[in-house]
């Protein structure tokens, strides 16, 4: 397995970046991209949900 190496974004540059189920967790020492549904099983049923409607 290759892990890809992490990549430093600004505060602008996360917020263009991030997708719709994305949010930028925001600490005074990083800026982290995050999942709102960290269980995948979850995002999928979100995804599934938002589809329907």
């Amino acid at each position: 397995m290759r892990i890809v190496p992490k990549i430093k974004f600004s505060l602008e540059e996360a917020m263009e970046y991030i997708q719709g189920d994305e949010y930028v967790e925001i600490t005074p020492t990083f800026i982290r991209l995050r999942k709102i549904h960290l269980d995948e099983n979850t995002r999928k049923r979100m995804s599934k949900q938002l589809e329907a409607q």
